[in-house]
């Protein structure tokens, strides 16, 4: 199950995680699976070992600031695919607006579909922009060698 933490660290000060766990063969939780392998996974989801999210929940936060990508802001404007930046739905939808209908914008309408993904796909990727938008790094946490995950 995918976690939102807010996390106070020396070196950003206090920042907020979406922390996504893998399950025992190492493969991320539902319904972000569905992304493995798409541009806008690769792009803005770090990839942390599991004692370095341990480690920083516990008040030694640099192993995990070191390895974060850049602000989420900067995440959403610049590492989300050209395709996916803008509403699918463009011509059938009656909210449709091509000023709102951006993936950064801070009016979005909630009808918001990303572009250029299948259908199981929509959902998680919504959900990764949504807390990009919230300010949220997004975390990978890879298991451990015992493959137990405690966060």
């Amino acid at each position: 199950m995918s976690r939102r933490v807010v996390l106070d660290t020396k070196e950003l000060g206090s920042i907020e995680l979406l922390l996504l766990h893998q399950d025992d063969l190492g493969v991320v939780e539902a319904p972000f699976d569905k992304l493995l392998g798409t541009e806008i996974y690769q792009s803005v989801v770090t990839k942390a070992p599991f004692l370095a999210v341990e480690h920083a929940l516990r008040g030694y936060s640099f192993p995990l600031t070191n390895l974060l990508t850049p602000d989420p802001k900067v995440c959403l404007s610049v590492l989300v695919p050209k395709g996916q930046r803008s509403c699918e739905l463009r011509g059938r939808c009656n909210l449709y607006d091509p000023q709102a209908c951006l993936a950064s914008h801070p009016m979005r309408p909630y009808c918001f579909v990303p572009g250029g993904l299948q259908e199981d796909q929509v959902l998680p990727a919504s959900m990764l922009i949504d807390a990009l938008r919230e300010h949220h790094y997004i975390i990978e946490v890879l298991n451990d060698d015992s493959g137990k995950s405690s966060v």
